[in-house]
């Protein structure tokens, strides 16, 4: 094969392909995420009710990073993955455990179900994003995804439920403009000149006798006969398509305090929740404070994508007091409606 037309060939096959829209192969990262059970510690656990009782006389490893939460179920949390990204999830604990979202995703425990994959709920932030380990061992791994959807929501643990075991996954898409150009290079045919010239004159003279007779000169020329191939030339025209994606415009972060709880029994251990929705179309970041009665104060840090809303968990010890004031804020730089950052709700306490 000659290699110029080997070179313009493998450029009209790239461009065919891009001209045409078919997928090119793209492989993502794969996030390890280990779940140490209820509470972030299964360590000294009995059974339960589906099948999750402690293996091999092992309590399963503690979390280093915090434990006596929900939300020290799984590290890292919150799970941060950008698109084409897979989770890697893997059972460090004593019991079988699940990672399955969103919360209100319920398949069987022993289905496997990838993103994309399952009939998911209409929670916000979801996005057809619906996942499920199926019901893992300890020691057992799988890996989930990948995600090509942006979206953020919490998942947690269908065998134990959210009160005891849950995160919540960020699918990031990341933002900007980017520009792919496709240019075949040039290619020129030009064919080499050619010239045809005739033999040269001839002249022919008769011998003369007694009778002197000469005949005439004959002189017999061809024309010169020059032929040139006309030179050809070919140049592919550079290809280039752009993908725009909306730049950050509008922070716009919302907090609040659910109507109730909860029951507050006095001088019991509650978990309090506070949801918090991004209603701008920035991804943020932001530093959520719950404060109360009596001088309580406890801080968690979660990334919301634009028109995703969290479930936060916080460990609260009701005073002893006929109802309490609790305070949620999350205050974000540059706000577009700041009144939003935070709410402030009062519970009744109970005896019994």
């Amino acid at each position: 094969m000659n290699r110029r037309w080997g070179i313009a060939g493998a450029a009209t096959i790239i461009v065919t392909l891009t001209l045409f829209g078919l997928p090119w192969a793209s492989v993502g990262s794969t996030l390890p995420v280990s779940i140490y059970g209820v509470n972030g510690n299964d360590g000294g656990r009995e059974g339960d009710d589906h099948d999750g009782d402690i293996e091999d006389g092992h309590g399963g490893d503690p979390n280093p990073v915090c434990t006596g939460a929900a939300t020290c179920a799984y590290t890292p949390n919150p799970t941060n993955i950008v698109l084409g990204d897979s989770v890697q999830f893997t059972n460090v604990g004593g019991m079988k455990h699940t990672a399955t979202g969103s919360v209100n995703f319920t398949p069987s425990l022993k289905e496997v179900v990838q993103p994309g994959g399952g009939s998911c709920p209409s929670d916000p932030g979801v996005n057809g994003n619906c996942f499920s380990t199926g019901k893992l061992k300890r020691g057992g791994s799988i890996t989930i995804g990948p995600f090509n959807i942006s979206s953020s929501f919490e998942y947690y643990c269908e065998i134990h439920g959210p009160a005891a075991m849950i995160a919540t996954l960020n699918v990031n898409g990341g933002g900007g403009t980017t520009t792919t150009t496709s240019t075949a290079p040039s290619t020129t045919t030009t064919a080499g000149a050619t010239t045809t010239t005739a033999a040269p004159s001839t002249t022919t003279t008769a011998a003369s006798t007694t009778t002197t007779s000469t005949a005439p000169s004959t002189t017999t020329t061809a024309p010169a006969t020059t032929t040139t191939a006309a030179t050809t030339s070919t140049t592919a025209t550079p290809m280039t398509t752009t993908t725009t994606v909306a730049a950050c415009t509008r922070h716009d972060i919302v907090v609040q305090l659910p109507a109730s709880q909860p029951s507050m029994k006095l001088a019991s251990f509650v978990k309090v929740y506070v949801i918090v929705t991004n209603a701008g179309n920035c991804a943020e970041t932001a530093t959520v404070t719950l404060s109360g009665t009596i001088n309580y104060e406890a801080q968690q840090i979660t990334t919301v994508v634009p028109g995703g809303s969290q479930t936060l968990f916080f460990d609260y010890t009701v005073p002893v007091r006929l109802e309490v004031t609790l305070t949620a804020s999350a205050p974000v730089a540059g706000d577009a409606t700041p009144a939003n950052n935070s709410d402030t709700k009062t519970y009744p306490t109970t005896v019994l």
